[in-house]
């Protein structure tokens, strides 16, 4: 099971695309740029990204788990995951709710280095207010686990470098 929770905690990271190229100019805008063009040049890059991802899905994470989709509705962002419930008990993982999001909490602090995917696509998140929600549906039986990482708590895992 500890073996499963490293990588149920990693793939909803290392599942983001590269936005650094996407969100470059957006960091450097000229200062006769208003705040709100530099926003709405930051919802573009995000939804270029968003449109990317699902180019891509579903997608096959490991031998239990299926992302279906990345999607946006208003303010949150939201990975939509599968579990094989025939491989893992969902009850299980819904039991331990608090320690993943503990653990994906640390893993993007961890992996939000500079010049990482990561770090450039957290930022992006951070800078356009958006929350982020992991979703993880049980095949068979349905059963949902969600797991919401706020704006506010972006803010504190992700600094500005």
């Amino acid at each position: 099971m500890k073996k499963f929770l490293l990588i149920f905690m990693l793939c909803p990271l290392l599942t983001v695309m590269s936005c650094r190229d996407n969100t470059a100019t957006s960091n450097e805008t000229a200062p006769s740029v208003s705040a709100d063009a530099n926003l709405n040049s930051m919802e573009a890059a995000l939804e270029k990204e968003l449109y990317a991802s699902n180019a891509q899905m579903p997608m096959q994470v490991d031998y239990a788990t299926t992302l279906n989709s990345v999607t946006r509705d208003g303010k949150v962002v939201t990975y939509e995951y599968v579990i094989d419930e025939g491989v893992f008990n969902f009850d299980d993982i819904i039991a331990r709710n608090e320690d993943f999001k503990a653990n994906l909490k640390e893993q993007i602090k961890l992996m939000s280095s500079p010049d990482s995917e990561v770090y450039t696509f957290m930022s992006l998140l951070k800078k356009t207010g958006k929350d982020l929600r992991y979703l993880y549906k049980g095949k068979s039986t349905g059963k949902t686990m969600t797991i919401v990482i706020t704006n506010d708590e972006l803010k504190e895992l992700i600094q500005d470098y």
